[in-house]
């Protein structure tokens, strides 16, 4: 999977999540903090 695709499965799973938890539960706690780091990976590598 290219990560481009991993950053926007990331990116919809956050989304989903947040729809039905708290913004701090650690489910989307979790789903963030993946997001930032594939997004960190996008910028260091592009």
């Amino acid at each position: 999977m290219q990560l481009m695709e991993k950053i926007e499965k990331s990116r919809q799973e956050m989304i989903s999540l947040s729809q039905y938890q708290d913004l701090t539960s650690e489910p989307v706690v979790t789903a963030i903090t993946r997001l930032d780091y594939l997004i960190s990976e996008f910028q260091r590598v592009y």
